[in-house]
């Protein structure tokens, strides 16, 4: 039998498979543990090949048109927060990455992305050195 090792691997990793040659019995019976619409499987005439074509399941589906909604809704939220930034740094310019952080309720790697985005938007530049400076 030949097969494709890595393939094998990356199936037997997601516990889709077990050992040799029970994969698709194993699959079969977990897709349909789980709902998921039966894969539809294609070959030639010779049966030199196969390909397997997975459906996606409909609540995924679902959840996956949902979360297009929630990216839109993320820019907006991106916004909100480099709004809540330039907010608190007028109020006190010299507030650290750490203490808007805690203050918005973010990492300080995102505060760190906002930061940037702003300077290069030229919304926002900094007075003095990188220790002791502030925001303005």
């Amino acid at each position: 039998m030949n097969r494709n090792r890595r393939v094998g691997e990356f199936l037997k990793e997601l516990e889709m498979t077990e050992g040799r040659e029970t994969g698709i019995p194993k699959i079969l019976r977990a897709i349909q543990a789980n709902g998921s619409p039966m894969p539809v499987f294609h070959t030639d005439e010779d049966r030199t090949y196969f390909v397997v074509e997975f459906p996606i399941h409909p609540v995924f589906a679902e959840v996956m048109a949902a979360q297009g909604s929630e990216i839109a809704g993320s820019e907006k939220a991106s916004e909100k927060t480099s709004e809540k930034i330039l907010r608190l740094l007028k109020r006190s310019p010299e507030m650290t990455i750490d203490q808007l952080s805690s203050e918005i309720g973010v990492t300080t790697r995102s505060i760190e992305r906002h930061l940037k985005k702003l300077k290069e938007a030229n919304r926002l530049r900094r007075i003095g050195p990188d220790k002791g400076g502030v925001g303005r």
